[in-house]
């Protein structure tokens, strides 16, 4: 016994065997199980005055098993805490269950998500850029800002520009339009909070004429595209402050008249930016007769691509395919259309939106960086609701046979395959089939930090001992099963495959497998007990 030193019963431990040369034999003994969770075996062999052995362990795995099942709602909603306790009482209906309750205010975790800002190590733009939009975005939450940091930052991308007013990643690098657009929309954001800090003016004023050059030079092949201007004029319709010349104006205007056709086909991304370009010359010499119809149908188009419902709110599907970057992620996308929506005044959109958000903080961890600050901006400058969630949690003992498949929000499911052919309920095994465990797993969200313990029946060894990581996930054999650990679960359906053979005869439980998400525990799930019979 592992656990005492105390020695087992084997009853007669020494046993003489014949064998002829290369022959092998099955030896056995039999012993009465502990209540402990661990044995160590030692096996020693003698033969002509030669000796050898081996110590293993071997862990038990309690029939009897804690099971935790959950419950989560929003609170306010149709149904409380006590509503969830008596279903969980009702539907498993256990002795002894333990049932804990929990509250979450997902607004507070927003806010905490901007973690103080690190200063960069070296002449990364990107990095400094990124330190000065979340060091100033935590002055708008009422956070501590950095003042050094701030200041070391205005510096340090003052001397990063190069001297035609365009960023690069580091400076022995060309100048980058879509960095120094990043540059303008951030510095941008900063001042309608705000927090905008001083130092930047003449690198404002230098990365604008950049840009206009590079209009001038998109818009002076022949048969130019308005689709290629639209994320430039995204940016330079936050400036209009700033003087353009005589043929950028003309450009601009242009542009307004050529984007009237073939908006329709643009995505979804690009077509919020259209929208926000039209709302922003409201009042200036490039307002038209047409603009605010232009934007009604346009924002009318949009919301035709919204998702709508009680439990995610509103989100936006594909929002930022097919390309994925600094100014086209989830974050960035869904807070730049809530910027709009709220514009046109969609009330339904904008709550379902900050909804969306509030969830997704809940279900994954977002780090310290200008997407976060993206969303963090939008929720508090636009009057967020605080989302509040409730989680019933009930464990309790039962014995895994018995256990019946469950799911909060996750789900997994458990079907084995013999020759390709899926096995019913009472097939029995025989020693030396190869068997293939499929594990289907659902989540309703995209997750961070998941979790899947997948216990396997006694008589089953795997076909790959290997413990191994990908970037899908990370694989781990342990004596009694598999673990995977996903640092991003992706929402609706994932599949896993493993391959064991069955090694010995008897009655084994199958084990169970369950899911959980380590980052927001309440959203998990696990299947049924079973029994397998190997002959």
């Amino acid at each position: 016994d592992a656990a005492t030193g105390r020695k087992l019963n084997l009853g007669a431990k020494d046993k003489k065997v014949t064998l002829a040369a290369d022959g092998q034999t099955d030896v056995e003994w039999t012993v009465t199980v502990p209540a402990a969770q661990k044995i160590f075996v030692t096996i020693s062999i003698e033969a002509d005055g030669i000796s050898d052995g081996e110590k293993n362990a071997i862990e038990i795995v309690p029939q009897v098993q804690e099971i935790t099942e959950t419950a989560s709602f929003v609170l306010g909603g149709p149904h409380g805490r006590k509503y969830y306790e008596n279903q969980l009482k009702t539907r498993i209906g256990a002795k002894d269950a333990v049932i804990r309750y929990e509250e979450y205010s997902t607004l507070d975790a927003v806010r905490k998500a901007l973690a103080a800002a690190e200063r960069p190590v070296n002449d990364n733009m990107i990095d400094w850029l990124n330190a000065l939009y979340v060091n100033q975005t935590r002055m708008k939450i009422s956070e501590p800002a950095d003042l050094d940091l701030t200041a070391a930052a205005v510096a340090t991308l003052r001397s990063l520009q190069h001297s035609d007013g365009s960023y690069s990643w580091f400076p022995c690098m060309w100048g980058s339009d879509m960095l120094t657009l990043l540059f303008l929309e951030k510095i941008s954001q900063l001042s309608r909070m705000g927090v905008a800090p001083e130092g930047l003016e003449t690198s404002i004023r230098n990365a604008i004429r950049y840009i206009d050059g590079r209009i001038e030079a998109l818009a002076g092949v022949k048969n130019w595209s308005y689709t290629s201007l639209i994320e430039y004029f995204a940016v330079r319709s936050q400036y209009l402050d700033v003087p353009m010349a005589a043929s950028v104006k003309n450009i601009f205007r242009e542009f307004l008249t050529k984007s009237e056709k073939g908006w329709q086909t643009l995505p979804i991304l690009s077509k919020a930016r259209l929208t926000n370009t039209l709302l922003r010359p409201r009042g200036t010499e490039f307002a038209r007769s047409n603009t605010e119809s232009r934007i009604s149908t346009l924002a009318e188009s949009l919301a035709d691509y919204a998702v709508l419902n009680k439990t995610v709110g509103c989100y936006f599907p594909n929002a930022v395919m097919p390309f994925r970057g600094l100014m086209s992620n989830e974050l960035y996308a869904h807070a730049e259309l809530q910027e709009l929506f709220w514009a046109v005044g969609n009330t339904r959109i904008v709550n379902g939106l900050q909804q969306w958000l509030l969830l997704q903080k809940h279900n994954q961890a977002w780090e310290s960086n200008m997407a976060t600050a993206d969303a963090v901006f939008s929720l508090l400058s636009h009057d967020a609701d605080d989302l509040r969630l409730g989680a019933v949690y009930y464990t309790y003992k039962a014995p895994m046979q018995n256990v019946k498949e469950a799911a909060n929000e996750l789900s997994v499911r458990r079907t084995f395959y013999r020759d390709g052919k899926e096995l019913a309920d009472g097939d029995a095994l025989h020693v030396g089939d190869r068997i293939e465990v499929r594990y289907d797993l659902w989540s309703s969200e995209n997750r961070s930090f998941v979790q899947v313990h997948a216990m396997r029946p006694a008589c089953f060894y795997p076909v790959d001992e290997r413990s191994y990581g990908s970037s899908y996930f990370y694989k781990e054999q342990t004596a009694t099963g598999t673990e995977y650990y996903f640092q991003l679960l992706a929402e609706e359906d994932t599949g896993l495959r493993e391959t064991f053979y069955v090694s010995q005869e008897g009655v084994f439980n199958k084990g169970l497998v369950e899911v959980e998400s380590l980052y927001a525990p309440e959203y998990r799930g696990h299947t049924a007990g079973g029994i397998f019979k190997s002959e």
